[in-house]
């Protein structure tokens, strides 16, 4: 079989894209012509606009403009040799077109909406697999002040210190308190406080964070800090260790995602067997299955 070149093929992808894409009918208002294919106006400033910001200066658009030349000109030259009827280059074109229309098909059948898991669905799932999902990491409780004001954050860790000394019920009305009184972001304080966290999050936020947390053991409050010029103190409620069992609400956010993907498998599945299905009606399949 004669093997074609990376450039050739390129060039008949590109002879493509030039024809059925970016060149435009318009004669009178174009910026570069190769034979009879123009790059309007109107294609330059699309091509543009897709470009990162900070790219869309003239020297990208003489870029643009240089590389549908390029193109063009090696499109031609494939055109001029006929390649497009080299036997190999047949069969390249036409597994590049049903892969194209293949890809099409697929993000049109995922572009519709499936329903979100309910509440039921994730909880079914968690009491279905709970013996196979073992934490992969550690997963961390904290209570949690920022705050602008040194005074504050060195009163919230004090009044932290005693509330962890009550019991349950009480030290989480206290902490709710301080966090109301302290913190710069009450909410976000009573938010997070609200559910265990896997610790990697914390590095992923703030690596001098995620020390802090690192260094503690439950029922610790860290030092007040200074970190990115905002004080921070730091309570370590508890640590689930990797391996443990998680309860629902620490993993409902995963189990969420993997009903997702689940159903995106079955979708796939489903449409497959609907088109095989359809193909034997029609006599248009025949599985003989190997020798």
């Amino acid at each position: 079989m004669k093997l074609i070149s990376g450039s050739v093929l390129v060039a008949i992808l590109v002879f493509s894209f030039i024809f059925w894409g970016c060149a435009g009918d318009d004669q009178e208002d174009f910026v570069a012509r190769v034979g009879d294919r123009y790059l309007s106006q109107s294609a330059l400033q699309e091509a543009i606009s897709t470009l990162p910001k900070g790219m869309d200066g003239e020297e990208a658009k003489k870029q643009v403009i240089e590389n549908w030349i390029s193109s063009a000109l090696l499109a031609q030259e494939a055109q001029n040799k006929n390649l497009a009827e080299d036997p190999a280059v047949k069969t390249q074109i036409e597994e590049s077109t049903r892969s194209v229309l293949i890809g099409a098909l697929l993000d049109k059948v995922n572009a519709e909406t499936l329903p979100e898991p309910t509440a039921t669905e994730i909880a079914t799932y968690f009491q279905q697999h709970m013996a196979n999902l073992p934490l992969r990491e550690d997963y961390v409780r904290i209570w949690y002040i920022r705050s602008q004001d040194q005074n504050k954050a060195i009163t919230a860790r004090n009044e932290m210190l005693s509330a962890l000394k009550s019991d349950g019920k009480s030290a989480e009305k206290l902490w709710s308190n301080i966090a109301s009184k302290y913190a710069d972001d009450k909410d976000a304080a009573l938010t997070l406080s609200y559910s265990y966290l896997p610790e990697s999050r914390f590095e992923d936020t703030n690596e001098d964070i995620s020390d802090v947390i690192s260094a503690l053991k439950n029922q610790e409050v860290s030092d007040v800090e200074n970190i990115g010029g905002l004080w921070h103190v730091i309570a370590l409620i508890d640590r689930a260790k990797a391996g443990s069992t998680p309860k629902l609400s620490w993993i409902q956010d995963e189990i969420r995602q993997q009903l997702r993907i689940r159903a995106k498998k079955l979708r796939y599945a489903t449409f497959l067997q609907e088109l095989k299905s359809k193909a034997m009606a029609k006599n248009s399949l025949e599985i003989k299955g190997a020798k």
